[in-house]
């Protein structure tokens, strides 16, 4: 039997009218630090939609960039309330708001018109919402930008993407005079795992101060009662056990 074979292309804009690039940068400080000298330097950068991976980190980004370009940044992500992802997307899109950060789950059902860039703050794990992300840009004929930071340690994914998309990402130097830091935020560290030994714990034995044996006269013996005897002690006769009728 014959099967026909039917792929869903990618919602957006297409790929031949968006401009794509890339800068190398390895952690949260650096990409701030590149982020911001690109909405100081470039002009065009009017309407900016800025894709990031975890709610956290949006929120972090979003507490940076308040204090070099103040309300001219709004984020959306889930735990924000309906009213106030609807007033950020509002702003954003009348332009009152130059920088949009979202999250993928959020922007599914964004449509803003007008997208001068997207930036990709944090690269996604999936080749293919990197192309639904860029496609956010280059709406209505008009050409679009794509900005990529890309670490070390997404050269694999880089690939991916270059392969499902059949073309290359150019890459752009890193800009003189931006700081580079290896300096790392809490969200980027790895928390070490400590595996809970249960053997360990059933061969310890507690010691110190806290710990003494008990006295003897509080230990738990075991022992049978000698009823008659008692009661032969007690009244000084012989005492027979009452027959039952």
């Amino acid at each position: 039997e014959y099967y026909d074979r039917i792929e869903a292309a990618p919602s957006g804009a297409p790929l031949s009218i968006i401009e794509q690039m890339a800068y190398p940068a390895d952690n949260f400080l650096t990409k701030v630090n590149l982020l911001e000298h690109l909405l100081r330097s470039t002009e065009d950068m009017t309407k900016v939609l800025i894709f990031v991976s975890t709610k956290k980190m949006a929120d972090a980004l979003h507490e940076r960039l308040v204090e070099t370009i103040g309300d001219q940044v709004a984020v959306i992500h889930s735990s924000k309330s309906q009213n106030y992802r609807f007033a950020s997307v509002a702003a954003f899109g009348t332009g009152e708001v130059r920088c949009l950060i979202a999250t993928d789950v959020i922007a599914r059902g964004l449509d803003v018109q007008g997208v001068s860039q997207v930036i990709n703050f944090d690269l996604t794990s999936v080749p293919e919402t990197y192309i639904h992300r860029i496609g956010r840009t280059g709406r209505a004929t008009e050409r679009g930008q794509a900005i990529s930071f890309f670490g070390t340690e997404d050269a694999e994914m880089r690939e991916k993407i270059e392969t499902l998309m059949e073309m290359k990402i150019a890459d752009l130097a890193f800009p003189e005079g931006v700081e580079v830091t290896e300096e790392l935020i809490p969200l980027e560290k790895t928390v070490e795992f400590v595996p809970f030994d249960t053997h360990k714990m059933k061969s310890h034995k507690p010691s110190g101060d806290a710990f003494h044996e008990k006295l003897d006269k509080n230990k738990k013996v075991n022992k049978r009662r000698d009823y008659i005897g008692e009661m032969k002690k007690k009244y000084k006769k012989q005492y027979k056990k009452r027959k039952e009728k």
